[in-house]
C-alpha cells in the first residue's frame, strides 16, 4: 500500500514539475513584440468657407481674408479635415478649391526595456526596434512633406482667387446658390463621422432678397461680420455669428458634437 502511495506521489510531483518547466519554457520562447505610442485623434471636420465678394461688404464690416487665416487647420494633424473654399459673387456656381488633410496616424515605436528581456532575445528585439524606428521616421517625413505641399498649393489658389476682390468687387451677391453648393459638399467627405460647418464671411444679404431652404445635411451655419442686430436673408439657417473668421475657426475646432 505504501509503495502505491509513494509511486502516486512521485507521478504527481513529476507532472507538476513538467507543467512548471513547460510553462517557464513557453514564457521564455514566446515572441516579444514591440510597443507603440498612440495618438488620440479628434473629431473630423468637413468645412466649407465662402468669402463674399460683393460691393456691399465694405459698408457692412466684411473683410476679404488671406489664406493664412486657415493656419489652425493646417497645424491640426490630430483629425481628418476637409476644407472647401469659394467666393460669393453674382455667379457662385464655380468650382470650389478643395483641401483634404488626413490625420497623423503613424505610431512611434517605444524603446524596449532590454533588462526585462531574456538575453537570447535581445539582439532580435533591437533589430525589430531599429527597423520600426527607421520606417516610422521615413513615413513621418513623407506625411509632413505631402501635407506641406497640399497646404502650399491650397494657399496659392485661395490667395489668387480672392486677389481681384481686394480692389474690384462684384455688383451683387448670389448667396443662396452658395449655400446649396455647400450642402452638396456635405454629402461627400473622406470621414463619415465628420462634423459639417459652413462659414459665410458675408453680410448675409442675397441680392435678390431670396431666403434659403433648410439644409438637407446637419451642419453649423456660421455668419462672420454680420450687420449688428439686423436680420439677414439667411437668418432662418444661421446657428452662430462671430465678428471674425479666427473666432469662427476656433469654434469649429473646439465644438465637439
Amino acid at each position: 500500500m505504501k509503495t502505491i502511495i509513494w509511486v502516486s506521489a512521485v507521478i504527481v510531483l513529476g507532472l507538476l514539475f513538467y507543467k512548471y518547466a513547460y510553462a517557464k519554457q513557453s514564457k521564455i520562447t514566446a515572441p516579444i513584440e514591440l510597443q507603440y505610442e498612440t495618438l488620440k485623434l479628434e473629431e473630423p471636420i468637413n468645412m466649407v468657407y465662402f468669402q463674399d465678394g460683393s460691393g456691399s461688404i465694405h459698408w457692412n464690416g466684411v473683410e476679404v481674408i488671406h489664406s493664412r487665416v486657415f493656419t489652425p487647420y493646417f497645424n491640426d494633424y490630430r483629425r481628418d479635415i476637409q476644407l472647401s473654399f469659394g467666393v460669393i459673387t453674382d455667379s457662385t456656381a464655380k468650382k470650389l478649391i478643395p483641401l483634404e488633410l488626413k490625420a497623423y496616424r503613424l505610431h512611434k515605436p517605444i524603446i524596449p526595456d532590454l533588462d526585462a528581456v531574456p538575453y537570447q532575445e535581445r539582439n532580435e528585439l533591437k533589430r525589430k526596434f531599429t527597423a520600426a524606428q527607421q520606417k516610422f521616421l521615413a513615413d513621418s517625413i513623407s506625411y509632413f512633406s505631402d501635407r506641406a505641399g497640399a497646404i502650399d498649393s491650397f494657399r496659392k489658389q485661395v490667395d489668387s482667387l480672392v486677389a481681384p476682390y481686394r480692389t474690384t468687387l462684384s455688383n451683387s451677391t448670389d448667396l443662396i446658390p452658395a449655400i446649396t453648393i455647400a450642402d452638396r459638399v456635405f454629402n461627400f467627405c473622406f470621414a463619415s463621422s465628420a462634423s459639417n460647418y459652413l462659414i459665410l464671411n458675408s453680410d448675409g444679404e442675397d441680392s435678390r432678397k431670396r431666403h434659403p431652404q433648410p439644409l438637407k445635411n446637419k451642419a453649423e451655419v456660421i455668419l462672420v461680420n454680420a450687420k449688428g442686430n439686423d436680420t439677414t436673408s439667411i437668418e432662418n439657417i444661421i446657428t452662430k455669428s462671430f465678428q471674425s473668421t479666427e473666432q469662427a475657426i476656433e469654434f469649429t475646432l473646439n465644438n465637439q458634437n
